[in-house]
């Protein structure tokens, strides 16, 4: 797990939160304010048979890719967190955005040779904010 930083307007404070940032060898996850952005290896499988963009969606209903960059062999989904069928869970202590990464393939051949795949893609936020962490990290704005 890596660390980035997010910018959060709150109170008239401008906060730097951590916003976390999972990887894996094949898709990579970055939760932000509001969105959602999720980066996947047309590899997914680590098998050199490269998936087509078309055989991957974010949630239900479907969304598609948003972009690619084939020089990486990537494909990336950019979404607000609401959207695509995301699910809000809500705990004592956590804010989670629950949704799936679809992979379906399909042939022109008629021969599939890998499986569905759904893979789980949460983002999770803290719903207390430490008061000593607010006090580090937040510049207070001054409006003139």
């Amino acid at each position: 797990m890596e660390t980035t930083r997010a910018l959060f307007a709150v109170l008239g404070l401008l906060c730097l939160a951590s916003a976390t940032v999972a990887t894996s060898a094949t898709v990579s996850v970055v939760c932000d304010e509001a969105t959602l952005t999720l980066t996947v290896s047309r590899d997914l499988f680590g098998t050199g048979h490269l998936a087509q963009a078309s055989d991957l969606s974010l949630g239900v209903p479907a969304c598609p890719v948003t972009g690619s960059d084939a020089l990486a062999g990537t494909v990336t989904f950019l979404y607000a967190l609401e959207s695509c069928g995301s699910s809000l869970q809500m705990s004592a202590e956590l804010l989670s955005y629950e949704n799936y990464l679809y992979y379906r393939p399909t042939s022109n051949t008629g021969i599939i040779r890998t499986n569905y795949v759904a893979v789980p893609v949460v983002c999770r936020y803290p719903r207390r904010v430490d008061q000593q962490s607010l006090v580090e990290n937040c510049l207070i704005l001054i409006s003139s």
